[in-house]
């Protein structure tokens, strides 16, 4: 073989291809493909009496050695009054998409067409149109898709409640001047059938709203840590099931109440970066927000 030839040769073979959705290119190396897998994404407009929530969940499936990519989109209407599109205070829309062609060039993805699967509504409005956006893969299993005129831009988060989750709440103690100030950090794996294991870490800070010292410590602040053991099961529709089954203090605390503390069980859902759960002792929701840095929380509380 002469060195044109060769030199030939080692052209086409060092060329980067881009993979299209056709019949045989869209198929992934070794059936492996970093970011496949389900995601999700929520948003919340409100106007006026209207409150309208568009929940997302994104399918990116190779099982087959093919990325096939599906979305379904779950709107529901909330009004004080009625929609006029169906004289009622409520309505759930439900539509699905499947991605028929695609073009990957890099860690992006590029929607070329897609079936749109859905019954006709008077709800409808205007629905999603998927053409020409894009799905950029950013590193922590997340998306971030480039929208178009009908379709605005957003991030897609891993649907999974595996790693941290963060809670802030400040409040006044209840028949009190004092300020309240609470955090939360759970920490949960998924296993394959959906069981959750875990902990939550949730720290309170009290501190005196009438400038008198706590009897307990003799300083106008306290601070009570605990750890809280958790087990739970998750859904493939987000749906969120958890359950405190032991917790541990720190022994030497002298303004830690004395007495058990109260076991506590939530439900809840889990959509793009947020959980949202309630707990049976309480009629308000828990907006936990997912957390990609380290930890912060030590078992006694410290930073």
């Amino acid at each position: 073989m002469n060195l044109r030839l060769l030199a030939m040769w080692t052209v086409i073979i060092a060329a980067p291809m881009a993979c299209t959705g056709g019949k045989s290119s869209s198929r992934v190396a070794n059936n492996k493909f970093e970011h496949s897998g389900k995601y999700s994404y929520q948003k919340i407009t409100q106007s006026g009496k209207e409150k309208i929530i568009d929940r997302e969940y994104w399918n990116l499936d190779t099982s087959s050695g093919k990325l096939a990519i599906s979305l379904e989109l779950i709107r529901m209407g909330y009004s004080q009054g009625v929609f006029p599109c169906n004289g009622s205070p409520s309505y759930t829309l439900k539509i699905g998409y499947r991605i028929k062609d695609y073009e990957i060039k890099g860690n992006v993805l590029t929607v070329k067409g897609f079936v749109k699967e859905n019954t006709p509504s008077p709800c409808d409005g205007e629905l999603p149109d998927l053409k020409n956006i894009q799905l950029e893969f950013l590193q922590g299993k997340r998306i971030f898709i480039k929208g178009n005129e009908k379709y605005t831009s957003h991030v897609l988060h891993k649907h999974g409640i595996e790693g941290t989750w963060i809670y802030n709440r400040s409040s006044r103690v209840e028949n009190s001047s004092d300020n309240k100030y609470e955090n939360e950090e759970w920490y949960l794996t998924q296993l394959k059938d959906g069981t959750i294991k875990g902990y939550q870490n949730r720290r309170e800070t009290r501190i005196s709203g009438d400038s008198e010292a706590f009897s307990c410590n003799g300083e106008k602040k306290i601070t009570l840590f605990a750890r809280y053991e958790i087990t739970g099961k998750i859904q493939d529709n987000g749906q969120v099931f958890l359950k405190e089954t032991a917790y541990k203090v720190a022994g030497n605390d002298p303004c830690e109440p004395s007495g058990r503390r109260y076991l506590d069980t939530y439900q809840g859902i889990l959509v793009g970066d947020k959980l949202i759960i309630k707990s049976t002792e309480s009629s308000a929701e828990q907006e936990l927000q997912r957390s990609y840095s380290a930890s912060i929380l030590t078992e006694n509380g410290d930073e």
